[in-house]
């Protein structure tokens, strides 16, 4: 029984472990789920759960983003990196699915889909 337990342990810490492979998020038939939590005086807490999903495209400059419903964002992805539409700027950076365990993200609250609070206590 010794044994045996030692092979398993020995076999569990020679197995090379692997994260999920990164799966682009702006594919068209992607469906993601968001839930929101807000505070109302008549409810108290309450939580909002809705689809966000692709409902188009949109080419600007030769470049093609993403219409996001339902906050008619339009985003684009770039390994691993969700940029959001600027008008008469530069993109913003809206999510960076590359960063590390201990790396920082600062959220620029001026995108369409921040305004929306959702980025409070996002981790």
């Amino acid at each position: 029984m010794k044994l045996r337990i030692a092979i398993l342990i020995i076999l569990t810490i020679t197995i090379p472990i692997k994260a999920q492979e990164y799966i682009p998020m702006l594919q068209d038939d992607n469906v993601w789920g968001l839930d929101e939590w807000g505070y109302t005086f008549d409810v108290g807490v309450s939580i909002l759960s809705r689809d966000v999903m692709i409902i188009g495209e949109e080419i600007i400059d030769g470049i093609t983003y993403k219409e996001i419903s339902p906050f008619f964002c339009l985003w684009r992805e770039e390994n691993g990196v969700v940029y959001e539409y600027v008008e008469g700027g530069d993109d913003i950076i809206v999510l960076d699915f590359t960063l590390e365990v201990g790396d920082t993200f600062s959220i620029d609250f001026d995108t369409c889909f921040s305004s929306r609070s959702m980025y409070y206590d996002l981790t």
